[in-house]
């Protein structure tokens, strides 16, 4: 019992680095039983962000997540088709030239199918909007590239592609002004 504990742990450890998110059908499907998962909360070994999700501590006290990790988290663990997109892939990749003063930034997400419900309700460090991104493209479509965040890296949209996808999804949104000029 003790051997199949050690091994359990140690394959989280490994399965999921520190401050990335799983959810409950993501632990399921790896052997980690509803017993197991509140063991390991009260032993401090994962910790509840929201119903469903979890995180392995990271020894931060900021309550906000930074939204990185649930692209991470979407792309890499749970295997979602997501991208950031639109205006946002456009200003991580210096492409705009305005600066926000204030608020949290919006994250354009674009999904491949839906994204689970948990992911509004993440407290991140920015607000996320979501598109379905399959009206527009196929998802092997051609237009993406990475970008590193620390030693993980993320999939963006390229420049053109995010263009695209930021223009059909302002059309009527005073934010196509910009967007138009920026091109």
């Amino acid at each position: 019992m003790v051997g199949q504990k050690n091994e359990k742990i140690n394959q989280l450890r490994r399965l999921v680095p520190e401050g990335l998110l799983v959810d409950t059908a993501w632990l399921e499907k790896h052997g980690y039983r509803r017993q197991w998962r509140e063991k390991y909360v009260a032993q401090g070994w994962l910790e509840g962000v929201v119903r469903g999700v979890y995180q392995r501590p990271t020894g931060n006290v900021d309550q906000a997540i930074a939204w990185q990790r649930v692209i991470i988290s979407l792309q890499r663990l749970l295997g979602k088709s997501v991208h950031v997109g639109g205006r946002s892939a456009l200003e991580l990749q210096g492409l705009t030239h305005y600066l926000r003063f204030s608020g949290k930034p919006e994250i354009h997400l674009y999904a491949y199918g839906s994204l689970p419900g948990w992911v509004e309700r993440i407290p991140t460090d920015a607000q996320f909007v979501e598109h379905k991104a399959d009206k527009l493209f196929d998802a092997d479509a051609p237009g993406r590239t990475r970008l590193a965040w620390g030693h993980w890296g993320g999939s963006f949209m390229s420049p053109r592609r995010s263009e695209h996808f930021a223009s059909f999804s302002t059309c009527s949104h005073p934010g196509r002004r910009s967007i138009k000029r920026t091109f």
